[in-house]
């Protein structure tokens, strides 16, 4: 499966430029610098959503697709992280944003974000399993530009301190296989490790890679989920 987001497939490092505005039409353009917001944005496929039993399930032959969106408003604009303000579109059919949205499972941060805030948000569609193409896209009303910045997600190649000895750590992945369960949260042990809360990692393979940093001076590890 193969998912392309708006631009012609952009190489990291080039910048992704997508203008929207009420009634507009998706185009790239050179930006004014009062109407820029940067964002970043990842996927990840799931079969299900939350937990059992209130478990949601997407219909046959569809599966969830939970967007990571993170919003740095630099313009004067403000951005919408509603659901009702965003959509995607699985191979050119137009797809709004599911109910499991609002699963407490899922991060979804409904506000404004408005000039020098800086907003992660979860939303969830439900799309057919066999999309090849997906494109996400805002509908809310103004004229401004995405500036796309990986960096704002995905951590590859930004040095970072560790916070307890102050060296340089590795940036790399913590991995685990879980076939039948999602790596989970727990604010103290359970028995047999059931329930915590799931950071939604796992992917279709069974296995769970997570964005990580390593110190090897002390061994702390910080991941990202």
């Amino acid at each position: 499966m193969i998912w392309m987001l708006p631009g012609n497939n952009p190489t990291r490092g080039q910048k992704e430029l997508i203008s929207h505005g009420f009634g507009m039409s998706v185009a790239n353009r050179e930006a004014a610098p009062e109407d820029v917001c940067e964002w970043d944005y990842d996927v990840r496929i799931v079969k299900s959503i939350g937990e059992f039993p209130s478990r949601i399930h997407p219909q046959k032959g569809f599966v969830f697709a939970i967007v990571k969106i993170r919003l740095a408003n630099k313009g004067k604009i403000p951005i919408n992280t509603s659901e009702k303000n965003w959509h995607v579109v699985a191979d050119k059919r137009e797809y709004n944003a599911h109910v499991g949205t609002h699963d407490r499972n899922v991060q979804h941060v409904e506000t404004e974000v408005i000039k020098g805030q800086d907003v992660a948000s979860e939303l969830v569609f439900e799309i057919p399993s066999a999309t090849i193409e997906l494109r996400i896209e805002y509908s809310g009303i103004g004229s401004y530009t995405l500036e796309r910045n990986e960096s704002l997600l995905h951590i590859e190649g930004k040095p970072l301190s560790c916070p307890n000895c102050g060296k340089q750590m590795e940036v790399g992945f913590l991995g685990m296989e879980r076939l039948f369960s999602d790596i989970a949260w727990f604010k103290s042990k359970t028995i047999l490790g059931l329930g915590g809360e799931s950071l939604g990692l796992k992917d279709k393979m069974g296995m769970v890679y997570a964005d990580a940093y390593r110190c090897r001076n002390c061994g702390l590890v910080l991941i990202r989920h």
